[in-house]
């Protein structure tokens, strides 16, 4: 029994290390994943074009090891052209459109570019 019980404080006691550890800056940990660049996106695009609906389609680190990334996106915005005929709609018109969106490492976007062939 005393082996399994110190067998056992020994599992417990080998924890993750604390973040300085590992590199990170204690107290100001960079946002960091696939979900926090996406959430990025997100904010990003609803913002700026008011989109109804972003699916963000592909993520990749940007070329260059600086730590930044792009990604791609479909969104779901009120179609412009409708909105200036200014006829009585029952429901809004939405138009897709595709997006480029380049972020820096701490997430903050340092452009993009529409990617359809008319944008």
């Amino acid at each position: 029994m005393q082996s399994s019980k110190s067998e056992a404080s020994q599992h417990r006691s080998a924890k993750a290390p604390p973040p300085h550890a590992t590199g990170d800056k204690p107290g100001r940990a960079p946002p960091r994943g696939l979900t926090a660049v996406s959430d990025a996106v997100r904010a990003f695009l609803t913002k700026e074009f008011h989109a109804q609906e972003v699916r963000v389609t592909r993520i990749a680190p940007l070329s260059g090891g600086d730590g930044g990334w792009e990604a791609e996106a479909e969104i779901l915005v009120p179609d412009l052209a409708i909105k200036t005929l200014g006829l009585p709609l029952t429901q809004e018109v939405l138009e897709s459109r595709r997006y480029a969106v380049h972020l820096d490492q701490s997430l903050a976007v340092t452009g993009y570019e529409p990617l359809d062939d008319d944008g």
